[in-house]
């Protein structure tokens, strides 16, 4: 039997992995996470023991032509 690791491909781990790793970055830079997704808004939040906070609101502005929209917020005062 041969294996072909070329053919594989990601699977939900290794998106789970990816986000934590955004997250982490988010957390660290004091940066704001925001998810709109299917019509609702998703405000994601690391806290200092690890647990993961999303607070979901309906979206009333939610453009139909995107899936998906990631939305950093930067805090005043940082690049």
């Amino acid at each position: 039997m041969i294996l072909m690791k070329d053919w594989r491909r990601g699977n939900r781990g290794a998106l789970g992995n990816g986000l934590r790793a955004a997250l982490a970055g988010c957390r660290i830079c004091s940066i704001a996470l925001t998810v709109i997704s299917r019509g609702k808004q998703h405000e994601i939040e690391l806290q200092d023991n690890g647990d993961v906070v999303i607070n979901s609101t309906d979206a009333a502005d939610a453009d139909a032509k995107h899936a998906t929209v990631i939305i950093l917020g930067f805090p005043e005062g940082k690049p």
